[in-house]
Parts: structure tokens; sequence; C-alpha cells
């Protein structure tokens, strides 16, 4: 049996390959939502073409604090520790198998305890990213190390990220995907097409929430100070999310932008929505790893409010690190320009073709095979 355990905006989009082709070659899985984004989760559904799940940890609003994150997760970790069999039953549907878990969220680690604990075989897509900084991003570096030691079949979107887990002498099955199924989620977002009004004339697109930033008033007194300034010369769209929203107002930050007319707030948009505006704008600036990653299959040029990021994607072509540094920003804003490539995205690139081909030759009493498989040569 495969079950797919997800449960925030990004693994949904990520993900959204995989489930479609699952749907389309009628195979059956059972579909776990976390709840971690509930609220969002039945709007990404539809959006995306998939189906309901077959089992909801929770429903309601999203989970937006710390705190309230810390007390769900703490919840379904003790489940697992003292009643796998029920973790199995009502979570697992009585049925072992594999169990495709994704990134790097709480999500993920919830999925990884609940699954070994039930006795399943896991597989982590997104595998052998790394920033090497437990602090730049946190917690999702320290998820993704404790994810990728535990995994028993690792799903790596680049020979970078393969070389990462065998450095880490992970004890499970690396597989070299040979690029991210965000690829096929930006190419789906783009051919659906979008009615979303952009602004008249240049404009620039950012998007701030990473706990690391928003929890940190100094970088988000940081971040408005930089919008305010790029609005003198462009229009800005800043996309927000809920905790970003929270955290302006909790450290008085949102009465900054009173009056800043040239900077328009959107709430979140959807996925094609979101595509269809930022493939528009002259640059980016965010602390996403995903919009990164993003900005990259786009060719538009990136500014990343980070020390360090795990992906490769665009480094040395349209990303460049701000790192908080007021020269490195200004330097970027004088020469953004250069930070387009004459990069075309691949338009036949499936990995999640290869993620569901693998799935369904894995034999979990197969151990012979060599332990390293790359699948980059295989046809899409």
């Amino acid at each position: 049996m495969i079950h797919i355990f997800i449960g925030t905006k990004a693994q949904y989009i990520k993900t959204a390959p995989l489930l479609r082709k699952l749907d389309l070659h009628g195979i059956d899985y059972n579909l776990v939502d976390s709840g971690q984004h509930a609220c969002l989760s039945g709007k990404l559904r539809r959006e995306l073409g998939l189906r309901d799940p077959d089992v909801y940890l929770r429903k309601g609003k999203d989970i937006a604090r710390v705190f309230h994150a810390l007390l769900w997760g703490l919840k379904y970790i003790l489940l697992a520790c003292f009643a796998p069999h029920w973790v199995l039953k009502n979570i697992f549907v009585n049925k072992r198998g594999i169990c495709v878990i994704h990134g790097d969220t709480p999500s993920t680690l919830i999925s990884l305890v609940l699954a070994k604990r039930a006795g399943l075989t896991v597989a982590h897509i997104e595998a052998g990213l790394r920033s090497f900084s437990y602090s730049n991003p946190f917690p999702e570096e320290l998820i993704r190390v404790v994810t990728m030691k535990f995994a028993d079949i690792l799903f790596a979107p680049s020979y970078w990220a393969c070389s990462n887990l065998t450095r880490m002498n992970v004890k499970g099955k690396i597989i070299n995907l040979g690029a991210n199924t965000n690829i096929e989620s930006t190419r789906y977002a783009l051919a659906r097409g979008s009615d979303c009004p952009r602004p008249r004339g240049k404009f620039v697109v950012a998007t701030v929430h990473r706990v690391e930033t928003i929890l940190n008033k100094k970088k988000m007194r940081y971040v408005i100070d930089l919008l305010v300034r790029i609005s003198k010369s462009w229009s800005l769209v800043w996309v927000m999310h809920e905790p970003t929203t929270k955290q302006l107002k909790r450290f008085h930050l949102d009465r900054v932008l009173t009056g800043t007319e040239n900077i328009e707030l959107r709430p979140l948009l959807e996925h094609a929505d979101f595509i269809h505006l930022i493939s528009g704008a002259e640059f980016l600036v965010t602390d996403g790893g995903s919009i990164q990653e993003e900005s990259y299959y786009l060719n538009i040029p990136c500014l990343v409010l980070r020390k360090r990021t795990e992906r490769q994607e665009g480094q040395g072509h349209n990303i460049f690190m701000a790192e908080f540094n007021d020269d490195r920003v200004t330097y970027f804003l004088d020469n953004f320009r250069a930070f387009r490539s004459n990069w075309m995205m691949e338009s036949r690139c499936s990995p999640s073709e290869k993620v569901l081909d693998y799935l369904l030759e894995y034999d979990e009493n197969n151990h012979e095979e060599s332990r390293y498989f790359d699948h980059t040569a295989s046809s899409s």
C-alpha cells in the first residue's frame, strides 16, 4: 500500500504531480493530511486537481503559532510512542507498505515518526538538501537531518543532494531524480494560466515567512526598510502570510507601511496566480526556498533574504544571497538585470514519474540491489 502523508501548502504543491499520476493510473493510495495548513488545504486541492484525503489529523484553522505547533506535534509524537497499533489502524488504515513524506516541515517530522512506529517503509522526497547550519533555517535544517537519517528511501533532486546524503552516511537507499518535483508544479501552474492582475509598469514581488526571519524584530525591521527603499523606484507587491502579518502587528511595524503608496499588500494567492505574478516581475525578494526554485525555473532575478540556503537551484545564475548585508543588497539592486541568463526550463523532465516508477517496483524484502539507484537517465 502507498501512503502519502503531507499537510502544508508547499507539500501539496510539490507532491501534486505524484498524486495526479497515481490518480491517472488508477493506483490505490491512502492520502493523509496532517492538518498543519488545514484551512488552506481544501482550496489547494481544488486548485491542483487533487482528491480529498482519506485521513485528517486535524481540521479547522491553519497552525500559525510556534506554541500551537509544538502542542500539536507533541500530541502525535506521544501517540506514536505509546499507541503504535492505534496509529497503524486509524492513520494508515491497517495497511503496511510505503509512506511517502516530503520536505522539512513539522508535518515531515510527525509523518516520519508515525510511519516508522507503525512499521512502514518511509520514502522522503526532497532529500539531501542542506544549508549546513541548524539555525539557518530553523527548525527546517534540524528536521531534514533527522528525517534523512531515519528514512528508508531518499529521493534526492540532484547529484549535489546525493553527495550530501553519502557524506552523512545515511542508511536509506539514495535515488537521484535529477530535478525537484517543483519544476512540474511550476509548469502545471503556467499551463493553467491566470487572470490575476499585475501592477502597471515595472514591479517587484516580495514574500517573507520563515520563522527565523519573522520572529526576529531586528530582521523584520531590516525587511521593512528594504521594501520601503525598493518601493521608491518600483511598484512593490508584498504577498502576505498570516504569521508574517501577526508579527508585523506584534512589533508595531505595520505602522511603517501606512501611507507608503507604492507598496501593495496582497493575501496568499493561488499557486497559478502567484506564478503568473512573479513571472512578470523585475525581480523577487524572498526568504522562501520554494520561491528560490521557482524564480530559477522562470529565470527571474531573486534576492534571497537569508544567510544560507539549502538549495542549489539558481546559485551562480539568478539567485543572490542578501545575508542581511547592506553592501550586498545595494549591489543586487544596482545590478539585478545581470542576474538573468539564457537558461530555459526543461519541458519534459518528470521527477514524479521516476518516484512513481520506483515505488511500484520497490520490494521491501529485496536487500541485494545496489544501494545507489540513479534514475537521471530514465525516460519521462
